[in-house]
């Protein structure tokens, strides 16, 4: 992500911190909260410490979605169309066109199924409700760091990838 970026929400990011339309899941709001729309990326990344690839993903992937945007004319990006067009250059792989968010999100289930088995209910329930890719990001990292008091950081991490790769089309 470009680093000298200033970022800023966009209506729809806005309408979120509002009304919880599209149920972001905590650590992507939080990151959406910080986009102040004066700030470059590298400061956000500077103050998150050793947090920062993190946040730079929660960032990109806010921005992927439209919750936020690279701020036009602002002083850090002097041809902000250039800058837009960075940013979206540097975003991570998007799942395969073909799949829809039905589908990605049945990948999840079985997966939770798979791993989780009848301890998954309430977790099947949640991703039931997801409507987008960045919601389906942050269930994921959710599910993850949760699983991660029960099975160790190891376990938990290892499950938030190979969950990643499912939604990126990497089945092997």
């Amino acid at each position: 992500m470009l680093q000298s970026a200033v970022l800023r929400k966009t209506k729809k990011g806005a309408d979120e911190l509002e009304t919880r339309q599209h149920r972001l899941a905590g650590r992507l709001r939080n990151a959406l909260i910080m986009v102040d729309g004066e700030r470059d990326v590298a400061s956000y990344l500077e103050q998150a410490g050793e947090l920062a690839p993190q946040i730079e993903r929660y960032l990109q992937d806010l921005l992927t979605a439209g919750f936020i945007e690279v701020a036009s004319g602002s002083a850090a990006s002097t041809a902000p169309d250039e800058a837009g067009a960075s940013a979206a250059a540097a975003l991570p792989a998007r799942p395969s066109a073909s799949l829809s968010i039905e589908d990605l999100r049945e990948r999840i289930n079985v997966y939770l199924s798979e791993t989780m088995g009848m301890r998954a209910v309430f977790l099947r329930s949640q991703l039931a409700a997801i409507d987008d890719l960045v919601a389906l990001r942050g269930f994921i990292d959710a599910t993850a760091q949760a699983y991660a008091t029960t099975a160790g950081s190891q376990a938990a991490q290892l499950w938030r990838d190979q969950a990643r790769a499912l939604l990126e089309g990497n089945d092997n």
